[in-house]
């Protein structure tokens, strides 16, 4: 009997072994090494779902961890595609973006440069929350992504892509033609406080075709959206909605011109551009994030990200007293198809130009932070031309005479001094630091107006070729509780009037500088 149970106990070991060693084997001819799926494959999963909320609209909000400001790409089967970037809804998580609202119907979700395409079902009421997330790589191949249920948990993998693409071949560009100057205006704002918690905007771009890109901004949020994508309101209109209480910018793009629009919940906006007197296409750039602070550091990490809209594959330069180098667009797509970046930068001031394009940017990093410049091609209303005159003209209003700067003579700094108005109204410059820089333009002008102890005051700003917008006091704490602003303005002379005032100051800005102008009310 001993040597019965030695004899077992042998057997059960070499048992052990061979299971052992077939596993190894297994492995080796598979190519497969335990840990080698540690780097990572991105997953999308359904992590809340409420089908009883009963929306005007689903609301779908996208995370993408650990991946501050990616752009998110969200189409459905039809035409509609709109793009918002994580770390915009601060609210419900530091890598959120909101997409809303949206009707019923199979939606795709593209966080950009991850691989990952994620099919997701809304039905036009509901709210959905989608969290990619990085994971080791399964071990089986990637599921085809299939229609998910409203109440189901869906998780989809995807392999990387590679780091670079092969480029394709430039995409030829034509410019734009010569065009009228643009004008937007508020036809409709309609309020409804009947239980609705959410506004919306419904923006039409007249004499345009449908496929208009329509962009909206509030802070660090932004949306993008497409004319014909709400027939019921027109072939020319498209909507965002589920928006809450704030100041939105809407921008309409390659038109030259936006609009800005207050809201509050259960509002209903209309808002119209269309075309009035003529321009002349052009480019500009502008410098839209630096996260680079005052002081320079002795590190060697900035970089600078570059967009030459609808321009893939366009050699851009950059310049640092007697260094240059160059990049291409098209080899940096979490920016977007028309972007490239320059990095390993030193702390210093770096001129960017797009190639043959006529305009460059400056841009000052401190070897630490990140900087975002895009190039635009817009429509930029021409002013009427200069009158030879020595002395400044006097233009008649209503209620007395403004002074009129004469568009022959450069833009000089203002120092406090009243206008004549009349016994009513009386308006003065503050300060205007446009001219600082001579020689040097931009689109980034931007005119700050108070209305002395009065808020909640509509104030006209109107330029060249019909060009207006408006403001409205109170809307800027931040220079006064009586105070409201114009930004992103091009080179050119503006009249400012507040509603009911009899008066207009006209201010003349290089595109670059920042002006301060009071009116005093009756």
């Amino acid at each position: 009997m001993v040597r019965t149970k030695g004899s077992f106990r042998w057997l059960a070991l070499g048992l052990v072994l061979l299971v052992v060693l077939a596993s190894q084997l297994t492995w080796a001819l598979g190519g497969r090494q335990p840990g080698a799926q540690a780097d990572g494959c991105w997953k999308a999963t359904i992590t809340e779902q409420r089908t009883d909320v009963s929306l005007t609209g689903s609301v779908l909000r996208v995370s993408v961890w650990d991946k501050p400001w990616l752009p998110v790409k969200v189409r459905s089967r039809g035409d509609f595609s709109t793009t918002g970037y994580t770390n915009t809804k601060p609210e419900y998580g530091p890598f959120v973006a909101e997409f809303a609202p949206l009707s019923q119907g199979i939606y795709y979700i593209e966080p950009q440069g991850l691989g990952i395409v994620f099919e997701v079902w809304l039905d036009g009421k509901n709210y959905t929350r989608v969290d990619f997330t990085q994971q080791p790589c399964a071990p089986t191949p990637t599921p085809t992504p299939h229609l998910p249920t409203p109440t189901s948990r869906v998780q989809v993998w995807a392999t990387p892509r590679p780091a670079t693409a092969t480029p394709l071949p430039p995409v030829p560009v034509q410019p734009p033609p010569s065009v009228e100057s643009w004008y937007g205006r508020i036809v409709r704002h309609e309020k409804n406080p009947n239980g609705v918690h959410w506004a919306s905007i419904v923006i039409r771009v007249r004499g345009r075709p449908a496929g208009q890109k329509v962009e909206i901004q509030s802070g660090n949020w932004g949306a993008l959206q497409t004319t014909g994508t709400k027939p019921e309101h027109g072939p020319d209109a498209c909507e965002f909605g589920a928006l809450q209480s704030g100041i939105y910018r809407i921008i309409p793009w390659d038109l030259g011109t936006h609009l800005d629009v207050k809201v509050e919940p259960g509002d209903f906006v209309l808002v119209e551009f269309y075309p009035v007197g003529r321009t002349e296409p052009r480019w500009a750039g502008s410098v839209a994030e630096n996260t680079s602070g005052e002081q320079p550091t002795e590190h060697v990490n900035s970089a600078i990200a570059v967009v030459v809209a609808g321009r893939p594959w366009h050699d851009v330069e950059i310049q640092s007293g007697n260094w240059s180098n160059t990049a291409q667009t098209g080899f940096k797509p979490e920016y977007g198809p028309d972007a490239c970046e320059f990095g390993a930068l030193r702390a210093g001031t770096y001129v960017i130009t797009p190639m043959g394009l006529g305009t460059s940017v400056e841009v000052t990093v401190d070897g630490w932070g990140w900087a975002l410049v895009r190039f635009d091609q817009v429509a930029v209303s021409q002013p009427p031309p200069a009158v030879p005159s020595a002395q400044p003209t006097a233009t008649p209003v209503a209620g007395g005479v403004a002074t009129q700067i004469p568009t022959a003579q450069p833009p000089k700094v203002s120092q406090p001094s009243p206008t004549a108005a009349g016994p009513l109204w009386r308006g003065w410059v503050v300060s205007n630091n446009s001219g600082a820089k001579p020689g040097t333009t931009g689109i980034s002008s931007v005119i700050v107006v108070r209305v002395l102890n009065w808020s909640g005051v509509p104030v006209q700003i109107t330029g060249g070729g019909g060009w207006s917008a408006t403001c409205t006091t109170g809307t800027k704490p931040e220079y006064g509780p009586d105070a409201c602003e114009f930004g992103g303005l091009w080179p050119a002379t503006y009249y400012l009037q507040p509603e009911g005032a009899d008066i207009q100051i006209p201010v003349t800005v290089d595109g670059l500088g920042m002006a301060i102008v009071e009116f005093a009310a009756p």
